[in-house]
């Protein structure tokens, strides 16, 4: 199948459920309106498709072949701020790049709210019933979670210049430089006009098959990384990842990453540029020495240390014999006035973007108590209290923010339905009469109720949580309850608690996010029946390393009224709330 002068798409107009018409790929472009909603099928199909759809009216029933025109990675906003998908956006960018594809064949498109980008077909892909299989294994193998993977049989895509209802804006082409210079809000002036004026992309251009040794035919077990022969190598204890990373060579799709925190090190050990200009040539053998070397002056002119032990590449070297690897503390930056001055400039912004949120804005404080982004907050109370049910009330209230709740005593069902009971204020019976007798309609209007809220109940260990939070991207992070993570090779609950309590003060500085974590409070606060800072389960590490410490009590054990207090704050006034736990609803009430 020629698809340059044949070939067959499936569109949709007017909106993505009017699929099932077939036309073909080259008269896609009559389609084109103001206004007006278009999709076409991801892959070209064959002349078969005609009579399967006039037969069958959909793709389920089509045997014919797969083909495709182009590769289009989807980079969805979801829940994440404008300024987390303008840099994932760029993130993407330069990965593609760094794996040998050329400006020349770089197409990114907004898309309304996030990120299209078309690339050639350089896989070599051919027409195949199996193309959107392979497809779909190999773009999971090559960037690993990046971009959306969107590429089963039947998917739809938004056509360029369509226009998208939810953000009234359109599909607009972007140029790479575009998508490094300008921000959001100045990409969303620009689609909001119809057929953009002043840049019209030239189609792909035709491009090597550059990946197509990167082809998955089938299903493969993940493929151990194993570092070159290392027996005669010794290594030592001084930034023993980075002696890693050059015995290991170069990565595919990584050089570019790696060796910048290579030449980081080098610097810092105190060797000469010259001596760095050597030791990138030795390590590299598919870098121009023009590229080698200019990414070494780069460096050698930062004014700051470079890349630390919390950094995600250096982490994949970790080694316990390196000196720096109890404290994890290579790398400690130090600020200036001027580099704080940034870190508060970029707080602020953040804060603007609404990655922070003000209890005040939730209930009736008489002051503002806000929990800012890269805060620890903990909440602490007794047994069967309502600290779960008050954090879940929060997490529903702030729809606009995107949440990882870690269930780790209760089970994933229970967690889904006590939040849509909150959110829609209706008992247990009733969610769950919508769940097993509802129309759609109510079904999905119960899920939207708690969209924002992802839920997992499996407990990591503390070290592979800083990667789920970052594939995830949340904004608010809530652990329920501190004392369920593990820590492997750790068996003193004091000391185990701590490392933890510190890896997640570090995690929510450096990923910027909010993490909410609930603690069970000691036997003697129990007994005492009043909250203070000492009355946390295990050592003074939650006291000392929490943001914001809550607590929420009761008058009596039969008693539904509770207090919800601030005990620590750093930089807020304290307040009490006075609420009735609805038992029913599962919502906190205010007193009147």
């Amino acid at each position: 199948m020629d698809i340059k002068n044949g070939g067959l798409i499936e569109v949709a107009v007017g909106d993505v459920s009017n699929r099932g018409n077939v036309i073909p790929l080259d008269s896609i472009k009559s389609l084109i309106k103001p206004k007006t909603e278009i999709y076409r099928s991801m892959f070209v199909l064959d002349e078969t498709a005609k009579e399967c759809f006039e037969t069958n009216g959909t793709i389920k029933e089509y045997k014919g072949l797969y083909s495709i025109d182009k590769i289009t990675f989807d980079i969805d906003k979801g829940q994440k701020t404008e300024h987390q998908i303008s840099d994932l956006m760029k993130y993407f960018i330069e990965t593609l790049t760094d794996m040998h594809v050329e400006k020349s064949c770089i197409q990114p498109w907004f898309s309304g709210r996030g990120f299209h980008v078309d690339v050639p077909n350089l896989y070599g892909l051919s027409p195949s019933r199996d193309t959107p299989q392979i497809l779909s294994r190999t773009i999971k193998k090559m960037f690993n979670g990046l971009t959306d993977n969107i590429y089963d049989r039947g998917r739809l895509i938004r056509l360029g210049y369509s226009y998208n209802k939810k953000s009234g804006l359109y599909k607009t082409p972007l140029t790479v430089d575009e998508i490094f210079n300008y921000n959001y809000e100045k990409i969303k002036e620009i689609s909001s006009n119809f057929l953009r004026e002043d840049y019209r992309p030239e189609p792909l251009p035709q491009s090597d098959y550059i990946w197509a040794d990167e082809l998955v035919e089938t299903e493969k077990k993940a493929q151990v990384v194993v570092m070159k022969e290392t027996k005669k190598v010794k290594l030592n204890s001084h930034v023993t990842c980075v002696q890693k990373m050059h015995l290991r060579g170069e990565i595919k799709g990584r050089r570019h990453q790696t060796l910048l925190r290579m030449i980081s090190a080098w610097r810092r050990m105190g060797i000469p540029q010259d001596g760095a200009f050597a030791l990138s040539e030795s390590w590299t053998t598919s870098l121009p020495k023009e590229e080698t070397n200019r990414m070494v002056k780069d460096v050698y002119k930062w004014n700051h240390n470079g890349y630390g032990c919390s950094d995600v590449i250096m982490e994949k070297f970790c080694d316990t014999s390196c000196k720096f690897y109890n404290h994890k503390d290579y790398g400690l930056k130090i600020m200036s006035p001027s580099d704080l001055t940034k870190v508060l400039k970029e707080s602020l912004r953040r804060e603007r973007e609404g990655s922070s949120f003000d209890l005040k804005d939730l209930y009736n404080l008489p002051t503002s108590y806000t929990i800012h982004v890269g805060e620890l907050v903990t909440m602490i109370g007794d047994t069967k209290i309502g600290k779960t049910a008050f954090i879940q009330n929060i997490c529903v209230k702030l729809r606009q923010m995107k949440v990882l709740f870690l269930s780790l005593e209760v089970h994933a069902s229970l967690i889904h339905r006590r939040n849509m009971q909150i959110a829609l204020g209706k008992t247990k019976s009733e969610i769950n009469a919508i769940i097993e007798h509802g129309t759609d309609d109510e079904i999905q209007d119960a899920e939207d109720s708690v969209g924002n809220i992802h839920v997992t109940t499996t407990s990591p260990e503390i070290k592979s949580l800083k990667h789920i939070i970052a594939e995830h991207q949340p904004q608010i992070v809530v652990i329920d309850t501190i004392d369920a993570i593990r820590v492997n090779y750790m068996n003193d609950a004091f000391a185990r608690d701590q490392a933890v309590v510190n890896a997640l003060k570090d995690i929510a500085q450096n990923l910027n996010v909010i993490i909410i974590a609930i603690s069970h409070i000691s036997k003697s606060a129990s007994s005492v029946g009043r909250l203070d800072r000492h009355s946390a389960k295990g050592n003074s590490a939650i006291e000392q390393k929490s943001d914001k410490l809550m607590g929420i009590s009761q008058y009596d054990v039969n008693s539904k009224a509770r207090v919800i207090e601030s005990i620590v704050a750093r930089d807020e006034n304290n307040f009490k709330l006075r609420c009735w736990f609805n038992h029913e609803t599962f919502r906190f009430v205010e007193n009147g």
